[in-house]
């Protein structure tokens, strides 16, 4: 039976094996999709910013509109400022602050959604995804350049403060 995007998000293990596909598959919008959902588990700056930065702001990494770019831009730069003004103040203050300093769960759901658009994810990835399982079709990446990206992917979001394990990068 084929799996559905919502089970994968569901079942660590199959987050793992779906992830490895699709970095083989030179798709890297489905690690920004699985981040996102890990984001809105518990929200941070540090989470936010590595998102935008790593996959949002390069303009040739990601299928995304320009108007989902835009529309988060700004948001993002407020949080930047944010971030800026809290290492201004002393471990007190900051610790007594911090919870108006928390970025919404909602930040990135436009972009999600772009990324997703027409069911990208959920209905033409999961598809290929399950072709590979069921004929075990050739892939664009080998398994070892696979495995350089997926380092370098889970360094990313460790380094953020995400649990690799929400990723699929465990």
């Amino acid at each position: 039976m084929p799996l559905t995007l919502d089970q994968v998000l569901i079942d660590a293990e199959t987050r793992r094996k779906v992830i490895v596909f699709a970095v083989r598959s030179m798709n890297v919008e489905v690690p920004f999709y699985f981040g996102v959902e890990a984001y809105k588990m518990n929200p941070t700056k540090s989470k936010a910013l590595m998102l935008y930065d790593k996959f949002v702001a390069p303009t040739d990494n990601m299928n995304m509109t320009e108007e989902a770019k835009l529309n988060l831009k700004p948001r993002i730069e407020a949080l930047r400022e944010l971030r800026e003004q809290a290492m201004g103040m002393n471990l007190f203050s900051r610790i007594l602050s911090s919870g108006g300093r928390k970025p919404p769960r909602d930040l990135f759901d436009e972009a999600q959604k772009s990324v997703d658009g027409q069911g990208m994810i959920r209905s033409d990835f999961m598809k290929q995804y399950n072709n590979y399982v069921a004929n075990n079709t050739k892939l664009f990446v080998s398994e070892s350049d696979a495995a350089i990206q997926i380092r370098e992917y889970r360094k990313w979001f460790e380094e953020a403060g995400f649990e690799p394990r929400d990723i699929g990068l465990h």
